[in-house]
């Protein structure tokens, strides 16, 4: 079983992160990494695998606006070269 600052750890650590996501605060990256370098192993890959997937949920909306600029007569033209 777990010692009890650890999962005191874990549980201000879970606030904190509730916190910042539903009031949609500002927090720095090295806010971020310090919280999840706290985190065991399986966290981390639970944490890495939701933002694969919304990141993916983000290329594959974004895909067919972005698809309106890149295949336009100026790009075309401005990328022949390369």
């Amino acid at each position: 079983m777990e010692n009890k600052p650890l999962v005191r750890q874990k549980i201000i650590f879970y606030l904190r992160l509730k916190k910042v996501i539903e009031h949609n605060l500002p927090v720095t990256v090295e806010q971020v990494l310090a919280w999840v370098r706290q985190c065991t192993e399986q966290e981390k890959k639970v944490i890495l695998t939701e933002l694969v997937s919304e990141s993916r949920a983000l290329l594959l909306a974004s895909e067919k606006s972005l698809a309106k600029d890149w295949l336009s007569k100026e790009e075309e033209e401005a990328w022949k070269n390369l």
